[in-house]
């Protein structure tokens, strides 16, 4: 059985969750998810998280224009992360991060639970951060899931001649040389959202051994 402690702070109380274990084919697919998350994890791009606090975009100032003022990992680093990552960016895969999301989610078929990995969720595809900033030209949403899948498919995993077709049309506005910090920053969303369902499924096998999982709410939004 997989079992849960699930406390709320905010109305001091808990609870808990009992649940059959995976069945086989699941763990099967739970186990490759992770196989690919750990060497996802292995390339140097995903080690480095100090890569962020490199990242800046300057709006105006000197000459005017948008410009790339910040560093970027080296291209060789983000094509192998990008490799790594494909079993689980691709839709037709069945490691692919919101099938895993919606299996886990599907089998435990709890509410506070299924928000929390909604929350991942949004995570993955970028829509969070928009509640913090929004970088826009036209009708294109940079910091999106939308965004991420052009400029992918037209230069990275296809050359996509429509997708190329709208990342030109943002160059416009911004250049290839600001649209790949913005990759970036999309991509570690994806890695932190990746690990958190990761170690979400391994703590989920540890209680198939036994373990009770402690899950901490406030509010109805998850803290630990």
């Amino acid at each position: 059985m997989i079992r849960f402690l699930i406390s709320d702070s905010s109305k001091n109380s808990s609870r808990e969750l009992e649940l059959p274990n995976f069945s086989e084919e699941q763990r099967s697919a739970l186990r490759e998810f992770l196989e690919c998350a750990k060497r996802l994890n292995e390339c140097t791009f995903a080690q480095d998280w100090s890569v962020l606090s490199k990242i800046s975009v300057q709006f105006g100032g000197k000459g005017g224009g948008i410009k790339n003022v910040g560093s970027v990992p080296p291209d060789e680093q983000i094509e192998v992360f990008l490799h790594r990552l494909r079993p689980i960016y691709l839709n037709d895969e069945r490691t692919n991060f919101n099938r895993i999301a919606n299996l886990v989610s599907s089998h435990i078929r709890d509410s506070e639970i299924a928000q929390t990995i909604r929350a991942w969720k949004n995570e993955y595809d970028g829509s969070a951060s928009q509640e913090a900033f929004r970088m826009s030209v036209d009708l294109t949403t940079l910091n999106s899931q939308e965004f991420l899948d052009n400029y992918l498919n037209a230069l990275e995993y296809h050359r996509d001649k429509d997708r190329r077709e709208k990342i030109q049309q943002v160059t416009q506005h911004y250049p290839l040389d600001v649209q790949k910090p913005i990759v970036v920053l999309l991509l570690f969303y994806r890695l932190s959202a990746i690990n958190r369902l990761a170690s979400f499924v391994e703590l989920c096998f540890e209680s198939e051994s036994g373990k009770q999982i402690k899950a901490e709410f406030t509010s109805g939004a998850p803290i630990s």
